[in-house]
């Protein structure tokens, strides 16, 4: 299994779209720096720097579109039934895909955070003393932290979301095509969302409100319109993720064992 994933993770790292978006993901956030930089009055500084330059958003794009097409785009040039015809499990091909797609989103977001830091330390350290106390006891350092760490969450949840998507779908261009719409239906409704709760309570356990569980980690008052705690939160977030999961497994081994 290990050996498998080490070869996904290679065959994504020589993917030469994945070599521009690095050089994009740094040109994009240099850029959002230096505008916030002269700017100020038009993007406010610190709002920028929590939001890591506005990255997440562009490695969002980027990793749905991955996420949705990496099993169609190996369906139709062949090599995934090279795969399939070795000694390696459906389960075990599925699974190692779906780690080095994990371990490439921790890297990029990692990556995106060092280079905010950077950028902070070049631009903003006047503007942005990270040591400072906010209200609520948090220094600015651990609010951006958890602000970066409620985003990946976010969007690891999602992406399970985006990855089950992925296993219904033979063509590339109908993958890319659900997995974004899927982003922008679930932003709009998850929006909509706290007005519904408030007359169905029900929907308080539906999976767009457990997309809220990096809000509510970072600002705990969240629960009065999640109606939700951060324990149920929680647990309704792996749950669902795991039901996505086990549900591309079930149709991708359909799929591949008739």
């Amino acid at each position: 299994m290990g050996n498998l994933v080490k070869q996904e993770i290679y065959k994504l790292v020589k993917r030469p779209t994945l070599t521009y978006f690095w050089g994009f993901l740094l040109v994009f956030q240099i850029a959002a720096a230096v505008y916030v930089s002269h700017n100020p009055q038009v993007v406010n500084p610190q709002k920028a720097f929590l939001g890591n330059f506005f990255v997440p958003a562009m490695i969002a794009f980027f990793m749905i579109s991955l996420c949705s097409t990496t099993l169609s785009t190996e369906i139709q040039s062949g090599t995934l039934k090279s795969l399939l015809y070795r000694k390696y499990s459906v389960y075990q091909v599925l699974i190692s895909k779906w780690l080095s797609l994990l371990i490439y989103t921790i890297t990029l977001y990692v990556a995106g955070m060092i280079i905010s830091l950077v950028l902070h330390w070049m631009m903003f350290q006047k503007t942005i003393p990270l040591s400072v106390q906010l209200p609520g006891g948090h220094s600015f350092l651990q609010v951006w932290a958890l602000t970066s760490l409620g985003s990946f969450l976010s969007l690891i949840f999602l992406l399970t979301f985006v990855l089950l998507i992925g296993t219904l779908f033979t063509s590339s261009t109908a993958a890319l095509v659900a997995g974004i719409a899927t982003y922008f239906i679930t932003s709009i409704f998850n929006q909509l969302l706290f007005q519904f709760i408030i007359q169905h309570d029900w929907l308080k356990w539906t999976p767009f409100n457990m997309m809220n569980i990096g809000d509510q980690i970072m600002t705990p008052s969240m629960s009065e319109v999640t109606h939700l705690s951060l324990f149920e939160m929680s647990a309704g977030y792996l749950v669902y993720a795991v039901l996505f999961l086990g549900a591309g497994l079930i149709i991708f081994r359909r799929r591949n064992t008739r």
